[in-house]
């Protein structure tokens, strides 16, 4: 296998390029709400753990360089008029760099839920 190694990258219909800094090092769109979580697609993940309602924990295919990664998510309202907050869970386990742990919480009276939509994207450099 060859590996290009770049500063920049662009897509062909862009006009401008970006640092590849600025790509996802990995996501995950999974359906949360059912007996066993299941990944619906992703990036440089490899399973997802159903740790507790609304807490999932995501190991990494390919492990990040430190634990020092940014993770942003989002999910669909459990009910009509709601939303939701996904926020990074320490799940008592040393933060390390090979999966990382969140819990979803209602945004109307911020219990834990299970989506069928739950989004999660990270940024940060490979090992």
């Amino acid at each position: 296998m060859s590996t290009i190694k770049v500063d920049n990258i662009r897509i062909a219909s862009e006009s401008v390029s970006r640092p590849v800094t600025g790509v996802a090092t990995a996501w995950c769109n999974l359906e949360g709400n059912i007996a066993t979580p299941a990944i619906r697609d992703s990036l440089n993940v490899a399973t997802i753990t159903d740790t507790a309602l609304g807490r999932h924990s995501l190991n990494f295919t390919n492990s990040f360089g430190s634990y020092n990664f940014c993770m942003s998510g989002s999910t669909r309202g459990a009910a009509a008029g709601t939303t939701n907050l996904v926020v990074m869970q320490d799940d008592g386990i040393a933060r390390n760099n090979s999966k990382v742990s969140y819990i979803v919480k209602r945004g109307d009276n911020t219990t834990s839920s299970d989506n069928s939509d739950e989004h999660v994207l990270l940024f940060g450099d490979l090992a």
